[in-house]
């Protein structure tokens, strides 16, 4: 500080051991200086805190005075229980006090969901169906518990093939030790209840339609054993007809029939061997009569339903295009006696 010049032996001070350092002026008639360095050992903050926990888990609160006594604050302030990360211990202002590091490191539970279902009961409540309760997870590398309503069952695997209802809780752990638990919740339903909406005679309709309720809630139609469909509509012709309904998860399976009459409003007998004779379909199992009328009231035809038709002539004449009338003489799906009046065109 005075000015003189020199040299230290040593010339680094160690921050490790205690030691003495002496300097040795270059100017002549000056005295050498000893510094005595003593270093004191830090004091570090110790904790007995768990560093590994798996993901949601309840993680501890991050004391403020480590086990050896010392005071101080943490950064972050909360251990997270989604994420890993570090947090820091920083002690009091204090002579010699070191910082304390944790690491934590947070494990993933096992991610998994399953879904809610319906089983279909009979009448004495037996199970008609299965429902497949599914975690979607393999079997290797996972173990698995199930119960149901808080009873445990014997299933050990992904998955749990239900035909009782109830409250199923299937609870997953991973290699790590980690779990996390779902449920799902196994309801009863019905049979198929079915109403209809059939086309009555002579309507002019020729649209069919069934309403469903019960079973799953997942229906297929299909009418007179052709292709399914997922709606319960049917554009149909005169005659005898059934609508096939099944529930796609195995809730049982209805038949309906119905029949209705109708007839055609118009033909042409021209040769192309298209609409070629005017017939009223559907009459063929019974002794329904026909009369064919021209415009004046003349009769020009009677037969039978279950004959072949007309084919517009008279007397081996062609009839002219126009309109003619008709009556029909039938019996009903009731077994009633019934006459039906309407006319329709003959188009050349």
């Amino acid at each position: 500080d005075n000015g003189i010049t020199g040299a230290w032996t040593p010339s680094v001070i160690s921050n490790t051991v205690s030691g003495s350092y002496v300097f040795t002026p270059t100017t002549a008639c000056a005295s050498s200086y000893t510094l005595n360095v003593t270093i004191t050992n830090s004091i570090a903050p110790t904790f007995n805190i768990a560093n590994t926990f798996c993901e949601g888990s309840t993680v501890p609160t991050l004391p403020t005075t480590s086990d050896n006594g010392l005071s101080g604050t943490w950064s972050p302030s909360i251990i997270s229980n989604t994420a890993s990360g570090t947090y820091v211990f920083t002690p009091d202002p204090g002579p010699c006090v070191a910082a304390y590091v944790l690491s934590v490191s947070i494990t993933p539970a096992p991610v998994f969901s399953v879904s809610d279902g319906t089983i279909c009961m009979d009448a004495s409540g037996s199970s008609l169906n299965q429902f497949v309760i599914n975690t979607g997870l393999p079997q290797a590398g996972y173990t698995f518990s199930w119960t149901r309503d808080n009873e445990p069952i014997a299933t050990t695997g992904p998955s749990h093939v239900a035909t009782l209802t109830g409250t199923y809780v299937v609870t997953v752990t991973n290699a790590a030790g980690c779990s996390s638990s779902a449920t799902s919740i196994v309801t009863a339903t019905s049979g198929l209840t079915v109403t209809t909406d059939f086309p009555g005679d002579f309507q002019g309709d020729n649209t069919a339609s069934v309403h469903v309720s019960g079973g799953s809630g997942s229906y297929a139609f299909s009418l007179d054993g052709g292709p399914e469909q997922h709606f319960g509509t049917f554009v149909t012709t005169p005659g005898e007809h059934t609508i096939t309904i099944r529930d796609v998860e195995g809730c049982g399976e209805e038949t309906v029939t119905f029949y209705y009459l109708d007839y055609p409003v118009y033909f042409t007998p021209n040769g192309d061997g298209f609409h070629e004779t005017w017939n009223i379909d559907g009459l063929e199992d019974q002794n329904a009569i026909i009369h064919i009328f021209d415009r004046y009231g003349k009769l020009l035809k009677t037969m039978r339903a279950s004959y072949g038709g007309w084919d517009g002539t008279y007397n081996g004449h062609r009839m002219p295009s126009t309109d003619y009338w008709f009556t029909l003489d039938y019996h009903s799906r009731d077994g009633a006696k019934r006459q039906f009046k309407a006319h329709f065109a003959l188009k050349r």
